[in-house]
């Protein structure tokens, strides 16, 4: 009767133990564990993929073997001798191997045999075993490959089993069947997929197994699953998505500049702020800096504001750059970098001074769009050019405006006025177009899209003209804004620390509002010979020639300030300055830079920043 594989297998198992033991009696060692470390047998071995145990060999109880046959395994007894009559187990001998009473064993003799053995058992055992997994394997694929649908393919699943490697085929295979298909029948696919009582079983297999994927298997897992539709807010979806990340971690060293410039990119379309990968690529993206081309430096800042992810040393080397090359620069390139800095919130002050610079000299080739962008850019950060030459560089920026009003439409016109009066400045012609009753009317109807943007823009330069360029006459525009004041909270940390300083809440006034427009966080009256705070008047009434200064504290959120500094920005700024001209001293306080003061630090900034102009 032809012996089983397994039976085979228990056969060499025995004869191996045979010896251990035998070998244990002759030399005094007791343990098995030893006796193999002494003879240099590793305890697990790999040939072409198949694992054998010689260390597990020792453990008989350890050891299973099932068949799908009900086959009576038995060892023929030429194979091993048999048990001596006075009972003495380890007087057994191995075939090839001389009597132990004739002496101690050759450690070259014993090695020899056991290499024999060792050689005929991983031969076998190799080429069953490949038989035994390729005709399943190469069964189970081509039947993948006449998969039609989704359903066929987890109806293939049902019937089959999966491991973690075939997987990825499974779930590639689903999104290559829906690929040529109609959105209507995909939808239908996508349907009766969802349904199917063995998806779920396919998802927790592959969560399950995402830790022993290969990389290319994670890649195509991940991009099959969201092309079939599964959610991207889904726990299988951020699972391979965290495991591709602790991978790509673990690969950073081998990362060419290509590939982070790249990994920006890719994150920004995933959607996947991973802060550990966009830091290593920015620390490599800074060191090569020079060699990075104009548009893979514009893709990095559109992926960072994509991910609302901002690095000062990036963002910085990246300015430093252009403005120490701009020569090799044209002007829209140039633009385009200081759009995509502010819309970071990003202020480089040495390229904006050169940029004005530029402005200066080649007005006359700026487009509309390139001067809405410039007053855009610089009115929303807030930048004043040096001094000396501002005046001259909000005048050409204003010419150039003015030039193309007879082509701008009603809001390309509302929004290049409104950032000249953010930045101070008034240009008569363009105003006095804006005024028009057809202008603000188109402006203001409920049909346009931007009507509640567009009001509180018109708000502003009301206000902007009231205070700092009263001469200009214009009709009043009636607005339905809806107050500031109700959607603003007091800050709990701030109203507890003016409460310390000054003890009486008499001694302050709390969420002023002024013109309609400007929201005051706390009003303080303060003598300014004695420097201490007093009542404020009933009227609110302070003469002019009074020694009695108006505080007003102002909480501004981070969001008002430009990236990393207390600069304020563009309607903070215009509140500082109008409450300058109502006779106001300005204290501001950031949010963000105040929550993190202990309660002592915080009490004393604030009493520096009100008592001391």
């Amino acid at each position: 009767m032809t012996i089983h594989s397994a039976g085979n297998h228990l056969v060499r198992i025995l004869r191996l133990c045979s010896f251990f033991s035998h070998r244990c009696v002759l030399t005094g060692v007791r343990s098995h564990a030893t006796c193999i470390q002494t003879y240099r047998f590793a305890p697990v071995r790999r040939q072409n993929g198949f694992l054998y145990y010689l260390g597990n060999c020792l453990d008989l109880k350890s050891n299973r073997f099932h068949s799908s046959e009900k086959t009576e395994y038995r060892i023929p007894t030429a194979v091993i001798e048999r048990e001596p009559e006075d009972g003495n187990i380890y007087s057994r001998e191995i075939s090839g191997v001389s009597d132990p009473s004739d002496g101690h064993l050759s450690k070259r003799t014993i090695m020899q045999n056991l290499e024999a053995l060792e050689e005929e058992f991983v031969t076998e055992q190799k080429s069953l075993s490949s038989a035994e997994r390729i005709k399943p394997l190469e069964k189970f694929f081509d039947r993948l490959q006449m998969c039609t649908s989704p359903s066929d393919v987890l109806d293939l699943y049902k019937e089959s089993t999966v491991t973690w490697k075939q997987v990825s085929n499974c779930l590639m295979t689903m999104w290559k069947t829906t690929k040529k298909m109609s959105e209507d029948q995909k939808r239908y696919e996508r349907k009766l997929m969802f349904e199917h009582p063995v998806f779920e079983k396919i998802c927790q297999q592959t969560l399950k197994g995402a830790q022993l994927m290969s990389c290319s298997d994670l890649s195509y897992s991940l991009f099959a699953l969201v092309k079939i539709g599964v959610s991207q807010n889904s726990r299988l979806v951020h699972t391979l998505l965290r495991v591709i990340q602790n991978k790509a971690i673990s690969l950073l060293n081998e990362f060419t500049l290509p590939n982070c410039q790249y990994m920006f990119v890719t994150l920004a379309v995933m959607d996947h702020r991973s802060l550990p990968l966009l830091e290593t690529c920015s620390n490599r993206i800074i060191e090569n800096i020079h060699s990075i081309p104009f548009w893979r430096l514009v893709h990095i800042l559109q992926s960072c504001k994509d991910l609302w992810y901002r690095s000062p040393a990036l963002l910085s080397a990246i300015g430093n750059h252009v403005a120490a090359s701009l020569a090799i620069w044209q002007v829209k390139q140039l633009i385009l970098f200081l759009v995509l800095f502010s819309e970071l919130n990003f202020r480089h002050i040495e390229l904006m001074n050169a940029f004005a610079q530029i402005i200066l000299a080649k007005s006359e080739s700026l487009t509309l769009k390139d001067v809405l962008s410039v007053l855009r850019v610089y009115s929303l950060l807030n930048h004043r050019p040096d001094e000396g030459w501002i005046e001259q560089f909000l005048q050409t920026v204003s010419d150039v405006f003015e030039l193309y009003l007879s082509k701008c439409s009603s809001q390309e016109l509302l929004r290049g006025v409104y950032s000249l009066c953010l930045m101070g400045h008034y240009p008569q012609v363009a105003l006095n177009q804006l005024f028009r009753d057809d202008v603000l009317n188109e402006l203001c109807s409920s049909a346009s899209v931007y009507r509640e943007a567009n009001e509180q823009m018109l708000q502003c330069i009301n206000l902007c003209l009231e205070l700092e360029n009263p001469s200009f006459i214009r009709q009043p525009v009636n607005t339905t804004v809806v107050d500031p004041s109700l959607s603003h909270s007091v800050n709990a940390e701030l109203q507890k620390t003016v409460d310390t300083i000054l003890g009486d809440s008499s001694l302050y006034q709390q969420g002023l509002m002024l013109k309609n427009l400007l929201f005051i966080d706390y009003v303080i009256a303060l003598d300014q010979k004695s420097k201490n705070v007093v009542p404020i008047p009933q009227d609110d009434e302070i003469g002019s020639e009074s020694d009695i200064q108006r505080v007003a504290v102002l909480c501004a959120p981070v969001s008002a300030f430009c990236f990393g500094t207390s600069h304020p920005k563009d309607r903070l700024a215009m509140k500082i300055r109008h409450l300058k001209v109502l006779g106001y001293h300005a204290v501001l306080v950031s949010e963000h830079e105040f929550g993190k003061l202990s309660e002592d630090e915080r009490v004393g900034f604030l009493k520096s920043a009100i008592f001391t102009e």
